[in-house]
């Protein structure tokens, strides 16, 4: 089973595909989807030089965007709060319309009889990415994502979206294999 997962923005957005053998999950890509500001003939406002690099993306990578089953994550509306100590803007109406169509342009490009669109708190439980990102690592065997096979450079402060969009695949892989159970 390949499952390709999607954490969408417009500055820059998350991509996975897990294959599932019988012998254990392979991370098959992790990377990001970056804006193509210099598209030719679009209006370039964030969203839509986000959409032109989804767009490019499928065009040097289209193995990417045919899988067995397709998980975006979806945006939710939240108020301002305070968690662990630390003040959390809430999520803007604006900002929640511009990611929906980055979000939606992904999920009409890719090619699967299987696809959803999950919340946040769903798959990673309403934990921060400072406490889901070890749990990923640990499900997958702690591999060192340097060795992963990465298409733009990534240090280990700017992969959170790539990292978030593996923990999406593999949330959907277990609420698949539960349902059949």
């Amino acid at each position: 089973m390949i499952i390709t997962a999607f954490d969408p923005g417009y500055v820059k957005a998350g991509i996975a595909q897990i294959e599932v053998y019988d012998d254990g999950i392979f991370v098959e890509h992790a990377g990001f989807i970056l804006p193509a500001w210099k598209a030719p003939g679009k209006c370039l406002t964030k969203v839509d030089a986000m959409i032109a690099g989804i767009e490019q993306y499928k065009k040097d990578f289209p193995q990417f965007f045919r899988c067995d089953m397709l998980v975006v994550e979806a945006q939710e509306s939240y108020p301002a709060r305070k968690i662990g100590g630390r003040y959390v803007k809430g999520a803007n109406a604006n900002v929640l319309i511009r990611m929906g169509k980055v979000a939606g342009a992904f999920y009409a490009m890719v090619d699967s009889d299987k696809k959803c669109f999950v919340l946040p708190k769903d798959w990673n439980g309403s934990r921060s990415k400072d406490q889901n990102h070890p749990l990923i690592f640990q499900r997958l065997g702690n591999p060192d994502p340097s060795t992963w096979p990465w298409v733009h450079k990534v240090t280990a402060s700017n992969y959170e979206h790539a990292i978030d969009a593996v923990g999406m695949a593999l949330w959907i892989y277990d609420q698949q294999t539960n349902k059949d159970k």
